[in-house]
């Protein structure tokens, strides 16, 4: 539910008590509202912050996309947590999420209220600008990336 998202809080938390599994120690001020999730099975290791894109055809197997700007139909959503090989895990589909950003450069240009779309092509599971079609955009930051966090951004993404 949103109340259960929504930190309510600005400024510093107590250790472990964080909104979003990406850092349990950060309060990611911005996460609100309701979230989609789907549940999946890793068929290589996903990280947190991870966009994840279907594998092998299989409609709920993923891994970490490696392409730049997928059309959102391949694609399955963003991990909260790690999900180690051949483990099950949630991903969410729609709305707020902590994402990784492009850390070799281009995501770090990444400004609060841009269009974002996949950048597996220098690392992936990232997300960059958006320069494809407007399939391959899944949303828009909430925040410059490494605002509250090195490498990751805060999110409202549409993968559904």
């Amino acid at each position: 539910m949103a109340d259960e998202v929504a930190s309510g809080k600005t400024g510093t938390i107590d250790a472990g008590t964080g909104n979003s599994g990406v850092d349990r120690d950060k309060n990611f001020a911005l996460l609100e509202g309701d979230r989609h999730w789907v549940f999946i099975k890793a068929s290589v290791a996903i990280n947190k912050g991870d966009v994840v894109e279907r594998d092998s055809g299989a409609p709920f197997t993923g891994r970490p996309n490696d392409s730049n700007a997928i059309l959102k139909p391949k694609l399955l959503g963003v991990a909260d947590n790690d999900i180690a090989i051949n483990q099950y895990g949630w991903v969410i589909t729609k709305g707020c999420a902590v994402v990784r950003s492009d850390a070799s450069g281009g995501g770090k240009s990444i400004a609060a209220n841009a269009l974002i779309d996949t950048d597996g092509g220098t690392g992936a599971g990232e997300v960059a600008l958006a320069a494809g079609s407007d399939l391959s955009v899944i949303g828009v930051t909430l925040e410059a990336a490494d605002a509250t966090l090195a490498d990751f951004v805060q999110c409202y993404v549409d993968i559904s």
